[in-house]
């Protein structure tokens, strides 16, 4: 299957998106997504900043009604399938507007320059954990759970950050929706697993080869993409962003509570040019057969383990905790290791501790008192412990 994506950039509470009309508007865009069966993705920025006219608005000001409004919309977005990301924390530094600004630090900047961190800042968790990319990520993320929304992907502001802040948020984060600076010219989702990387056990990049329309070049882009996407081999990926504000002047909304779209729209011209090669949009976690965050390269041993069961524990839903049993074969002792799975920064979650739980004849007896094989006389007295918790 040849496949398609479309992502809505810089979406955030404030800007184009602060009016009444333009919340609504952009509800129409996504209706008409969904009509036409059309995974959508939405960049958020979950906090608004405009140093010149005052304005500090995040996803959860209960008291600011432009938020509380936008967050409304959001949660529409959910039925309507989209997905979200995080886009940076506020896309901006200093005094610059969000949107407009850079978050993270890159050469060349001359004002509003965002901090960078130490090479080193990705060489251990307690160095991670401390630097400011890794805290920018950490407040968005934590705004978005405040705000009942899940982001699955990230995606940096502009599309840059400096290789010491990159390779934190390559160790955060399982899905980068961009296109990667290492490879410029990719055309298809890639996992990435750079050598000596210890805290990354690799990062999948999903970019967008068809990049995006220009709020001051509109119609050259729209024939851009439109020859573009007919000269792209079929397994090539037909992805682009856009900023649903450019669609504002043709949508019409109407008294009885409906909207007139005009057809002609660039981005309606855009899909229907992607549509007439064949290829079908997707969304962009279908591009993952695993997930990057929970492989484990760091057991207490290389060779003759076994992974034997996956047992989840009592929690409530905002809590996935689970118990790993292993079973090292040549000492025929069995490991119960804490799993955790709560955080969507990959380097909050895998194996948090382990330790043994059966071994040496504890098993072989249980055999012979309940004439019942090893494997079952062990997940026996194994999931009495899983459920138990004690060590025996």
């Amino acid at each position: 299957m040849s496949k398609a994506l479309v992502r809505l950039e810089d979406i955030s509470p404030g800007g184009w998106y602060e009016a009444e009309e333009q919340q609504a508007k952009l509800l129409v865009i996504a209706n008409e997504l969904h009509t036409q069966s059309i995974p959508f993705h939405l960049a958020v920025i979950p906090r608004y900043i405009d140093p010149a006219r005052g304005i500090d608005r995040s996803l959860t000001d209960p008291d600011d009604p432009v938020s509380v409004r936008f967050l409304r919309l959001l949660h529409k977005m959910v039925h309507f399938g989209a997905s979200f990301g995080v886009h940076g924390y506020t896309h901006q530094y200093a005094n610059a507007t969000t949107g407009d600004g850079f978050e993270f630090a890159y050469d060349g900047c001359l004002q509003d320059c965002p901090p960078d961190d130490a090479p080193f800042a990705a060489s251990s968790r307690r160095e991670l954990t401390r630097s400011y990319a890794y805290r920018r990520l950490k407040l968005a993320r934590s705004l978005m759970e405040q705000a009942g929304l899940t982001a699955v992907w990230f995606e940096t502001p502009h599309y840059t950050v400096s290789p010491a802040q990159r390779r934190i948020l390559e160790s955060c984060c399982g899905l980068m929706y961009e296109t990667p600076p290492h490879a410029p010219s990719l055309n298809a989702a890639a996992l990435f697993s750079p050598s000596g990387h210890s805290l990354s056990n690799g990062t999948y990049y999903v970019p967008t080869p068809l990049y995006y329309v220009a709020g001051d070049n509109i119609e050259g882009d729209v024939r851009r993409i439109q020859q573009t996407v007919r000269e792209l081999r079929l397994t090539e990926l037909a992805s682009f962003f856009y900023h649903p504000y450019l669609e504002f002047p043709y949508i019409e909304l109407q008294v009885d509570g409906t909207a007139q779209y005009d057809p002609s729209s660039p981005l309606k011209r855009i899909i229907s040019a992607i549509k007439s090669t064949g290829r079908t949009f997707v969304s962009v976690t279908s591009f993952m057969p695993f997930i990057p965050d929970f492989r484990e390269s760091s057991l207490p041993w290389s060779n003759g383990d076994r992974v034997h069961a996956i047992a989840g524990r009592p929690g409530s839903q905002a809590r996935q905790e689970a118990a790993l049993l292993i079973r090292k074969l040549d000492s025929d002792t069995w490991y119960r290791a804490s799993l955790n799975a709560n955080s969507l920064i990959k380097i909050d979650n895998g194996l948090c501790s382990m330790r043994p739980i059966l071994a040496g004849p504890i098993v072989p007896a249980a055999r012979k008192w309940w004439g019942i094989s090893t494997v079952t006389a062990s997940m026996i007295l194994l999931c009495g412990i899983l459920s138990s918790g004690n060590v025996m």
